[in-house]
């Protein structure tokens, strides 16, 4: 009879771990929006990036279109003159609600391109730590 019961509950507890792991499996889907700026060039390349970044996240799937997202990244990019780098200002919305759930602003300097993909990783690096994204 202890061994029915404990069989039983071995089972639940493996039932409800299994349960677990689908829901924590379950991605967030990110639409990366406009980003505005005075370069068109500049600004797509920046779209491009955050994409690139957001791939590598696991609990984050890039989708293409606004409505299949939960979370819209919308924000200003423009580079500064070529020795002083790239200025970033980004915010994360919720889908339904539009709440901003993340806000982050990024300077950097060097050369437009590399202070570019530095302002992209950095603010990555923040919704990562802030959002506890792994």
């Amino acid at each position: 009879m202890m061994k029915k019961k404990s069989f039983a509950f071995l089972c639940l507890a493996a039932a409800l771990s299994l349960g677990g792991l689908v829901a924590a499996q379950q991605k967030i889907a990110v639409y990366v929006g406009e980003i505005k700026g005075p370069d068109e060039f500049v600004s797509e390349r920046i779209r491009l990036l955050f994409m690139e970044e957001f791939s590598k996240i696991k609990m984050l799937e890039v989708v293409d279109s606004k409505d299949k997202a939960q979370l819209i990244l919308d924000g200003i990019g423009r580079p500064e003159s070529a020795q002083q780098g790239a200025l970033l200002s980004v915010k994360l919305l919720e889908q339904g609600s539009g709440r901003i759930i993340f806000a982050g602003n990024k300077t950097e300097s060097g050369s437009a391109s590399g202070a570019t993909k530095n302002a992209v990783l950095f603010v990555v690096k923040d919704m990562k730590r802030v959002l506890k994204w792994k």
